[in-house]
């Protein structure tokens, strides 16, 4: 946004892909990050199989969910 107004660019298709890829490995550091804060979390656990019991009725809506 450049004044509140959207503003677009016309790149190479390499840039653009150089940039998708940059992006790209900046969320997967984060998501590793996230992932080893949760890791070293000393917070009482929950069992997925707890989870899946209690929600049950509500997954009934989601056929793709695998409700194990």
């Amino acid at each position: 946004m450049r004044d509140g107004q959207p503003v677009a660019a016309v790149v190479p298709a390499d840039v653009a892909t150089a940039g998708a890829a940059a992006l790209e490995a900046l969320e997967e550091a984060e998501d590793i990050r996230a992932a080893r804060a949760a890791l070293a979390d000393r917070a009482p656990r929950v069992l997925l199989s707890e989870v899946l019991a209690e929600y049950a009725d509500d997954l009934v809506a989601y056929p793709d969910v695998d409700a194990r």
